[in-house]
């Protein structure tokens, strides 16, 4: 005679209650958890510190990458530039490197000892390059 039961079956897979099916699992189940625990005692007690910071240098070693970089070079602008470009570009850089002194200078008087001399002067070459 079957019994009543609210399982669905999908496979091997059931959905539903499985009260009756967990108390016949349940004794193999908990065998089960103590063979784990046993052999989770006994794996750490075979557990040598040293075997495993051994290991654990040797991966670090493989893992390590070399890079080689060439040595910078200078750049040499006349071989990218005409000599009226280069001296355009000298008159924009003193243009701009004055304006910067001057905000920089306002700065001071304005907020004396508050700044460092790099912030001071980014925050002035950041003004000067929004007028």
């Amino acid at each position: 005679m079957l019994e009543p039961t609210n399982r669905i079956g999908l496979g091997s897979q059931t959905i539903g209650n499985q009260a009756s099916a967990m108390a016949k699992k349940g004794n193999k189940e908990a065998s089960e958890t103590q063979q784990q625990t046993q052999a989770q005692q006994q794996n750490v007690q075979n557990f040598n510190e040293k075997d495993f910071f051994n290991a654990l240098s040797f991966v670090s070693q493989q893992n390590m990458v070399q890079i080689n970089r060439p040595e910078a070079q200078a750049v040499n602008p006349s071989d990218y530039l005409s000599e009226e470009r280069i001296s355009d570009i000298e008159a924009m850089m003193a243009e701009f490197d004055s304006g910067v002194s001057g905000i920089s200078n306002t700065i001071e008087a304005e907020f004396p000892g508050v700044f460092d001399e790099a912030s001071k002067n980014a925050l002035a070459a950041r003004i000067f390059a929004g007028e």
